[in-house]
């Protein structure tokens, strides 16, 4: 089997959300692709202040099953790690959007 490269990885993860009814969303709440962000269980110095990854997607699936169960917005990101995340092979993440913080300069 063929690694795959970066983009390719991400085209497979983007269909994938998009055969599950997931579009591509500009912005939410000060999260836009190409932002540095960490995700919440990230809570060392350097996470807090840097972020470890970029957004390279961000995707909401409208009134799906999970917003209609928890009243709130089913908003998907897929990640660039700077480090593969516990051994991963990948550096890409998915994760949902309350997992998501944005880094605070004043760290």
């Amino acid at each position: 089997m063929t690694d795959l490269t970066i983009d390719q990885e991400l085209e497979q993860n983007r269909a994938e959300l998009l055969a599950h009814g997931y579009v591509d969303l500009p912005e939410h709440n000060g999260i836009t692709v190409g932002a540095r962000v960490h995700h919440r269980n990230e809570r060392y110095y350097e996470a807090l202040r840097d972020g470890t990854a970029t957004v390279l997607a961000l995707m909401e699936r409208v009134d799906s099953p999970w917003s209609r169960e928890w009243r709130q917005r089913d908003i998907e990101l897929i990640v660039r790690r700077d480090k593969p995340f516990l051994g991963a092979g990948s550096l890409l993440s998915k994760w949902a959007d309350y997992h998501t913080r944005i880094p605070r300069a004043d760290w």
